[in-house]
This record gives structure tokens, C-alpha cells and sequence, in this order.
């Protein structure tokens, strides 16, 4: 059994172990009040601090305390390669593989080209790790690491599990990849699972209703996911479910609705080969003429 690894996660949690960003909680003179190993900690501060101040304060009166990056403290880098190998002979172990693959993101990526409704993950902002780079050089040159040529870790997960899915176990976080039918090991969780034929296609099409807002993936606007599980649930043939998907589309987006139906797949779909693009299902394009002769 090969575990096939996201290594895009472990260029992160290997960065930002060796990495603690203080933060401060400050008056209106810019006074340090307190510092905290992590925002989360700082904010929490913060409620404590305001809480007391407005004890005192007035309802309108405007908070004089705020939360503010302070230092940076880091780790040797032989702290860092600690943390990645330890990390990968736990993967390969739990995940009961007896060898494994290190799939990386390249700097291209076909869907920042194809998002048109809004920008593909247009929402992240911040700051990458200081050892980011030297992590990725790491997994790249001394551990074999995989990089992706305009398209994502993801798709090239997805491609090497399809072609010998019998042997491979996708080891992972990230939900897009619930989509694509094998072995699968939640490394957070420390869960296996496994992914069926008509599992994936659920998923996907919860996808498609609820979008991806960490990828900032619109799908159908208002549809959250209590609702896409509720559509789909009222629909479990996967024929059937296409149709309501497809009238939830027409509902939001009108006569564009196919258009936009075709981008949202592309964004969420996890390619199965080289160089693929999801189609519309056949059924779907001959709905499409239906309308359009009405």
C-alpha cells in the first residue's frame, strides 16, 4: 500500500511548529498590556480586559483596547526536519501503508484562469511562515517531493489514486479529495475511511450546492450546508440529484446558469487523468437544448 501524502499540508504545519507569533493587547497610548503566544489567546484576552472596562464605561463609548502582531519567535531549521520526518513515518504507519508519495502545488494553478464568478481563492490573505520556502526546497530535493504543473496537489492525488486505486490511500485533510472513490486517512482526525463510487459523486455534488468558501467557490448563493444535504437527501438517485442541482442553478443564476454550473464543477472537480476539465452530464446539455427550443 502506497500513501499518497498532501504534502501542501505539511509545508504549513511544519513551518508554523517551528514558528510562534506573539500578539498584544494594547490601550490607546499603544501601551503593551499584555502578550499572548497566539491571536486566538490575545483575543480572548481582550473580551477579559473590555469586559472590565466596560464596567465602567459608557454603552456608546468606543473600546480604547485592541489586538496587535508583536514578535516572531522561531525555531532551528533542525527542528523543522524533525517535525517532517516524524510526521510522515506516522502517516505511513497509521495510514497502514508501507510506502509513500509526497504530492506538492506547483505555482500555476488552471482554475485561477477558469474562476470567473469570483476570484479562485481570492479570499486568503496573510503572511506565509518564514520556513515556508525552505520547507517545499526540503520535501522537493532530499524527500522526492512531487510538484504539480498548473493544477493542484489535489489533482495529482486524484490522477495516482484512480490509476491503482487498489493499492494507494490519499492521506489528507482536505475535504475536496472525499470526492475522488478509494482508501482515504485523516491525518487530523487520525481516521480511515473509504471513499465508494457513489460516495464521491455525493460529495461532489454537495460540492456543487454549497461551494467552497475556503476556496472561495461560490456554488449556489443562500444554499449552505444544511440545505445541500437536505436537496441531496430528498434526492438519492444521482440522476435525480443533477436535476435539482440544475433547477437550483436556474433559480440563481437564470439563463447563465449552465455556464456557471460548468465553471463551479471545473473549480471543484479533482481531475482522474492528465489535463482533464469536467463536462456537464450528457442529460444536463439535452435539458439545455429543451430550454432553449421552449
Amino acid at each position: 500500500m502506497i500513501a499518497l501524502i498532501d504534502a501542501d499540508i505539511i509545508v504549513y504545519w511544519a513551518a508554523n511548529h517551528c514558528q510562534t507569533n506573539y500578539y498584544n493587547v494594547i490601550d490607546k497610548d499603544n501601551e503593551i498590556l499584555k502578550e499572548y503566544d497566539s491571536k486566538r489567546h490575545a483575543i480572548s484576552g481582550l473580551e477579559d480586559i473590555e469586559g472590565l472596562w466596560r464596567l465602567q464605561a459608557s454603552q456608546t463609548e468606543e473600546s480604547p483596547y485592541k489586538v496587535v502582531p508583536g514578535k516572531t519567535v522561531l525555531q532551528p531549521w533542525s527542528e523543522c526536519v524533525d517535525f517532517i520526518n516524524d510526521f510522515i513515518k506516522s502517516v505511513v504507519g497509521k495510514s497502514k501503508a508501507d510506502s509513500y508519495e509526497l504530492h506538492l502545488s506547483g505555482h500555476t494553478n488552471f482554475r485561477k484562469e477558469i474562476a470567473v464568478t469570483k476570484p479562485y481563492k481570492g479570499n486568503r490573505t496573510g503572511d506565509k511562515p518564514f520556513y515556508y520556502q525552505k520547507v517545499r526546497d526540503y520535501l522537493s530535493s532530499e524527500l522526492g517531493a512531487q510538484i504539480s504543473e498548473n493544477e493542484e496537489a489535489d489533482d495529482t492525488l486524484a490522477i495516482a489514486q484512480t490509476n491503482d486505486k487498489d493499492n494507494t490511500i490519499i492521506c489528507t485533510i482536505d475535504k475536496d479529495l472525499w470526492i475522488v472513490p478509494g482508501a482515504k486517512y485523516d491525518f487530523k482526525r487520525e481516521e480511515l475511511s473509504y471513499v465508494t463510487d457513489y460516495d464521491g459523486i455525493r460529495n461532489f455534488q454537495y460540492q456543487m450546492l454549497a461551494g467552497d468558501q475556503v476556496d472561495n467557490i461560490q456554488g449556489v448563493p443562500k444554499i449552505g450546508p444544511v440545505k445541500a444535504k437536505k436537496l441531496l437527501k430528498d434526492n438519492e438517485d444521482i440522476q435525480d440529484a443533477w436535476i435539482a442541482i440544475r433547477e437550483e442553478y436556474r433559480n440563481s443564476y437564470s439563463y447563465d446558469a449552465d455556464v456557471v454550473m460548468l465553471e463551479m464543477g471545473r473549480l471543484l472537480w479533482m481531475r482522474r487523468s492528465v489535463g482533464q476539465m469536467w463536462e456537464l452530464p450528457l442529460f444536463i446539455n439535452e435539458l439545455e437544448k429543451e430550454d432553449i427550443n421552449v
